[in-house]
């Protein structure tokens, strides 16, 4: 889309305002979060990725722990530059006490070392308004139009802008149009997704709540179970598409659904946001803690959390494997992880996360792994 006298920008361009928009939603929607827990983890700690990429400023603020109230935030909240990975941990008062960790303060009146230019203030309390007069007639009109979508063939358009935009940023995604319908599924599934041609299907009471819920512009916390499948259905359209000779291999379809199923527990608010649909977040947040997931999906969240990661950095660790990986490379991706935990192992994840055996296993070495 560009007007006449409007140069198009070149594919890392994109790219860097795509990853740095969505870093941008995703730490915003993780402070709403944490602000409705804000009483029972008062303490918040600065979490740097630690690679070759982080930048200096940013691994110095590493581990660092303030209240959340502390001006830190105000400037420090991530993003912190474009394409900065960081995120923030939520701590009670005796995790704290408990692992030894200081609380910074702020010197009053002096922020100055935290003013980062460009990214200077917490992108989850600035509420962004487009400056239409600066937009060429095209973008206006795709902003204007981005209103909350009423029916199902509206949010099947917006989502379709999503894959779009994954594309045009350089990563992987169906280049077909995203359409929802209604059929009933093998098995009483609830929802079915072809990457090829775009469709998402939904059994049919779950479309009824998603085409409900849009009319009405809300959601109860009812409808959440209807949208956490539209989401997970959504996650098999973003990345590479599952090769069935890979889909064959026993032990990978379990891995892949863990894998995307985990996408989705924090993917589900972002979703409804971009479709216009109001929900309590404290709600969702419930929800999705109180679910039912197979007994996969637990296994691969308790040796995440056994190998270190807090939830925030698990949802980064599985959002890079469902956009970015190859489904064939998600055990290598895995094994490479849990190596830097001490913890040495090879083959098809999938069978691990199929046997409670070998799951209990894994977890007792993750747990007496010095490297923890």
């Amino acid at each position: 889309m560009v007007a006449s006298g409007h140069t198009p920008l070149p594919p890392y361009r994109l790219e860097t305002i795509f990853r740095t928009n969505v870093q941008s939603a995703l730490n915003a929607g993780r402070y709403r979060q944490m602000m409705e827990n804000v009483s029972r983890r008062p303490y918040w700690q600065y979490i740097a990725v630690g690679d070759g990429r982080t930048r200096p400023s940013h691994a110095a603020h590493d581990g660092e722990v303030y209240r959340a109230d502390d001006p830190f935030w105000d400037h420090w909240f991530p993003p912190n530059d474009y394409n900065c990975r960081c995120t923030v941990r939520a701590l009670s008062q005796e995790e704290v006490r408990s692992r030894g960790l200081d609380v910074e303060t702020t010197a009053p009146g002096d922020y100055s070392e935290f003013n980062v230019p460009r990214f200077d203030a917490n992108p989850a309390a600035v509420k962004w308004q487009a400056d239409l007069e600066r937009l060429s007639p095209e973008a206006r009109a795709v902003v204007q139009g981005l209103g909350r979508c009423t029916t199902p063939e509206q949010a099947a358009e917006r989502l379709t802008r999503l894959t779009d935009g994954v594309v045009a940023s350089g990563s992987p995604a169906t280049v077909a149009p995203i359409s929802l319908q209604a059929a009933d599924l093998p098995n009483n599934n609830r929802g079915q997704a072809d990457y090829f041609n775009g469709a998402i299907t939904l059994r049919p009471d779950v479309y009824q709540v998603i085409e409900r819920s849009l009319a009405d512009g809300t959601a109860s916390a009812e409808d959440l179970n209807a949208f956490f499948t539209l989401t997970h259905e959504y996650g098999h359209q973003v990345g590479l598409p599952v090769l069935k000779s890979v889909a064959d291999v026993p032990g990978n379809k379990a891995l892949i659904e863990a894998v995307n199923e985990l996408w989705a527990r924090n993917a589900t608010g972002m979703v409804m946001e971009t479709l216009g649909v109001r929900y309590q977040p404290r709600e969702l947040t419930q929800w999705i803690d109180q679910r039912s997931y197979p007994s996969w999906t637990d296994g691969l969240r308790q040796v995440l959390g056994a190998a270190g990661l807090s939830n925030a950095e698990q949802y980064q660790f599985v959002a890079d494997l469902n956009h970015n990986r190859d489904p064939g490379e998600f055990s290598d991706m895995i094994w490479k992880l849990l190596k830097k935990r001490g913890v040495t192992g090879e083959g098809n994840f999938g069978e691990v996360l199929l046997s409670e055996k070998k799951i209990a296993a894994l977890l007792g070495e993750l747990n007496h792994s010095p490297s923890r």
